[in-house]
This record gives structure tokens, sequence and C-alpha cells, in this order.
């Protein structure tokens, strides 16, 4: 019996193990947590970015935030669907047609970033660019 209470116990650790480090794989270190079309991450203070997706232009083709700032991005599309992508912080949102899509991240360290957009939308898309300074 000894084999039978040395598995049970093994059991255990494994779903104990399970429950405490799977769920940080994945929902993340910070805890960012992907649903539908939005990303949230809790903090304090907000930086509201209204953004507005066109067939290769961006409504804000610069964005100016602060370092360490939480950004929220809430982005919209008339024509087609786009994405935003900036992979200094590995973000990326997918922007659909008619509907506002909401993203968050925390602003990196001081410098200037490329985004892009992240769906081929057209053939202009090589050239949907935008820029995010961080300050």
């Amino acid at each position: 019996m000894k084999i039978d209470k040395d598995l049970a116990i093994f059991g255990i650790l494994i779903l104990l193990v399970g429950f405490v480090f799977v769920p940080k794989i994945f929902v993340g270190s910070d805890s960012s947590v992907l649903t539908g079309n939005v990303i949230s991450i809790d903090s304090g203070h907000v930086r509201d970015i209204q953004l507005q997706a066109l067939q290769w232009d961006w409504s804000e083709p610069t964005i100016i935030v602060n370092s360490g700032e939480l950004v929220r991005i809430r982005a919209t599309s008339n024509d087609v669907a786009h994405g935003i992508a900036i992979p200094v912080v590995d973000f990326n949102l997918l922007i659909e047609p008619g509907k506002t899509n909401i993203g968050e991240f925390i602003a990196p360290s001081p410098g200037e970033y490329s985004y892009g957009c992240s769906v081929m939308c057209g053939p202009g898309h090589h050239n949907h660019r935008g820029k995010l300074i961080v300050i």
C-alpha cells in the first residue's frame, strides 16, 4: 500500500503544480489576458489612444507616451481588417471593420519604436507603418 499512497501524493502534487504554474504560462507574467478583441492589464493610470486604421495610413501615425505608462489602444477601421503590431512590447491587436477593438500594453523604456499593420490590407500594406515615441 505504500506505493498507492506515494502515487496519490505524487498525483496531488502534479495537480497543485498545474493550478499554480500553468495559468502563468497562458496568462503571462504581466497579468495580460487575451479575450476576444480585448487585452487587459491591471494597472493604475491609463493613456487612451483613439486610432483609426485606414488602407495604408493611421489617424495617429505618431503615438507619444511616457515610459512605464499603461497605454490603451481603441482602434477602429471603416474599410478592411487591419492589425496593429508593436514588436517592442509584443503587442498585436486585430482591428475588425465596424468594431472598436481594444488592447493595452505597458510603454517600454524611452526611445523611438516602429509599429505597423499586421494584417494584409491591400497593395500598400508594406507601407502601413507608424512610430511609437516613448519619453
